[in-house]
Parts: C-alpha cells; structure tokens; sequence
C-alpha cells in the first residue's frame, strides 16, 4: 500500500526491497546517542536515495495519483516531499510488521489467541489497542519545545528537543490485560497525540485485521487454535521485533501440526 502511494512499484520485491532499506536506516539509531557518525549519515543518505528515486520520478512527472504528485500540486518542494515520503516508508514498513507477530505472541502467551480470533470486532479491537499499547511501536518521540516553561519541575527553552519515552508512558499501566478499562491519559499515545497524530493509523488498523482476518480462517473449518512455536529475536533493530516466529494449529486433543509455510510470519531482522 506505502510503496503504491509514494510512487514505488507496489511488486513484492519492491516491498521486501524497500522494508529492508527501511530496517537498514532505523536499525543505525540508538537512544542512548545523540546522532550518527558520518559514515552512518553517507550510509543512510545512499539508502534513502535509493529507496526515494521513484517518488522523486513520480513528484517530477507531477502525477496527483500519487502522493509525491499531490504533494507538488499543492506546493511542497521536492526537497520537502522526499522528506515525507522517507517518513513515510520509514514509519510505515517498520511499526506494523514488527507489532503484528508481538500481538500473536502476546496472545498466545496470556491464553486470549480464541478470544482475539473471535467473530468479536469490539472484543478484537480492545485486544489490538491492548496489544499496542504494551509493544509501543513507536518507544520514543521527538518534540521542539516552542517556548520557555517547566515540564514535571525541569525548565526547558524554546528551541529544546525533548525525547518523550512513550514506552514508559503506555506500560505505566500494567502487563497486557483487554479487560482491563482503558486509561483515557494513555489513549492511543502509541500513535501520537495532537498535531502529531499518526497520518497511518487507519492503514496501520486495516493491515492488523487484514492479518487476523487470514489467520481466523485458516483454523476457523476445524476449530482449531494457533499456537506459538519457536521464536527469535531480532537484533540491531531500532522497535523490537521478532526476526523470526512459527505458529502451529493445537487441535481439541491438544495435539499440534505446523501451519503450512504460506501461513507462517517471518520477518527480516
């Protein structure tokens, strides 16, 4: 869907291509570092470039059935719109393939995989905001502070840059637990808040149902239920993922068989 707006060839290579691009500029950044060496910043500049030129060819020939194309006509430069369309590609590829395979693993591990799978879409949608809520896809915001106050007793001066620990802010209120209410404080703060609202949410949502709705009918015919098998890490990534998790179906003897490879979730890492 991304690479189809931004003006990259929707194929799956092209997406396999672009998400591995976008893991390799993501995967340089560390909160415990105030920036990127200089090689690091060569390195990502390639890559981005790269990964940018469609959008660049699409916002020159001025097509407003792209996103680079209406970006133009409504006046941005193109300086301005391969910056969006980065973000975009950046922030749209690495949250929702990492958080999907969290969520399956988290249901399997706290007993709500039935639940969650249920012909339930208010029950479903409680246990993704639940779900995103304890991931936190997006573990740390940027803001410019825009004039001199005190946040929490520690003055700060316009022009500051503050790091928001958003982790910290969503898992104040405990492990993962949809029948739990929510806490209107922490309401979608994994999306941002205010003017920063994530632009992708919707897509975000539609792709995780997208997802549940495959998996719900791959063991909805016999009434069996996913279960997870091994799993892996991801390491030298920027959001926490897995590089790599098997589901098997567990059937009403307990016994379990693999799912076939097409329903398999693996992620590059």
């Amino acid at each position: 869907m991304i690479c189809g707006m931004v003006g990259l060839p929707p194929t799956d290579e092209a997406v396999r291509s672009s998400m591995a691009a976008a893991q390799t500029i993501t995967g340089m950044v560390r909160l415990h570092r105030h920036g990127l060496t200089r090689s690091q910043v060569v390195q990502a500049r390639t890559v981005l470039e790269r990964l940018t030129a469609p959008a660049r060819a699409a916002y020159r020939a001025g097509d407003p059935a792209t996103v680079p194309g209406r970006m133009r006509d409504l006046g941005l430069s193109e300086r301005e719109a391969m910056g969006a369309v980065g973000a975009f590609v950046l922030t749209g590829t690495e949250t929702i393939q990492s958080f999907v395979p969290r969520l399956v693993g988290i249901a399997h591990d706290t007993g709500w995989t039935a639940r969650l799978l249920a012909d339930d879409a208010q029950l479903r949608r409680r246990a993704v905001e639940e779900g995103l809520r304890v991931t936190v896809p997006t573990p740390a915001m940027l803001r410019s502070v825009r004039a001199d106050t005190s946040v929490g007793g520690v003055p700060v001066r316009a022009g500051d840059r503050v790091v928001i620990a958003t982790v910290n802010c969503c898992r104040a209120g405990g492990g993962f637990d949809p029948d739990r209410p929510v806490e209107p404080a922490v309401r979608h703060l994994w999306f941002g808040a205010g003017p920063h609202f994530c632009l992708g949410m919707p897509l975000a949502m539609a792709q995780v149902d997208a997802v549940l709705d495959a998996l719900a009918a791959a063991v909805a015919a016999d009434g069996r239920v996913p279960v997870v098998g091994r799993r892996r890490a991801a390491r030298g990534v920027l959001v926490p993922a897995y590089s790599s998790l098997e589901i098997g179906l567990r059937g009403a003897d307990g016994a379990a068989n693999p799912v076939p490879a097409s329903h398999r979730t693996r992620e590059a890492s």
